[in-house]
């Protein structure tokens, strides 16, 4: 029941606060080329049994590739994607529902994240200046509500 362009590859894993394992994934991204090609989107499966069964993957975002998760301290679930924009999304129930999609930037490059606090975290991104890239740093905090 997937949209892809690629099938399901560029996966992150982590482990929800309780215990799940989250794998999320790129189901395409392609959006030039020959052939301009539509934004497909981001999935994400989950295992109660520490690998050995896994859901049938569910739509989290309308698009992504190279997926990058986070938890938290405070049990907040990160996901950082891209293509086309930089974004955002939160979980806040072990990675069932996910919600707050923020777009931080606006190229096409990968985002890594890493995780600086009980409620901070950096994503790591490329920029394109002049004639090469730049890889910046942004500080984000989330908090419970």
């Amino acid at each position: 029941p997937a949209v892809t362009q690629e099938g399901f590859r560029e996966a992150d894993l982590a482990r929800a606060p309780n215990g799940d394992l989250l794998c999320v994934m790129r189901s395409g991204g392609r959006n030039g080329g020959p052939a301009v090609l539509f934004p497909t989107p981001l999935y994400c499966s989950r295992s109660h049994d520490l690998g050995q069964t896994w859901t049938l993957p569910a739509q989290i975002a309308d698009r992504g590739v190279c997926p990058n998760l986070a938890v938290l301290e405070n049990g907040i679930i990160v996901c950082t994607y891209s293509r086309p924009g930089n974004w955002l999304i939160f979980s806040a129930d072990n990675g069932l529902t996910w919600k707050g999609a923020f777009q931080f930037g606006s190229t096409g490059d990968y985002n890594y994240l890493a995780v600086v606090g009980a409620d901070a975290f950096i994503v790591f991104h490329e920029v394109r200046e002049n004639t090469g890239k730049v890889v910046y740093g942004t500080f984000f905090q989330v908090k419970k509500t």
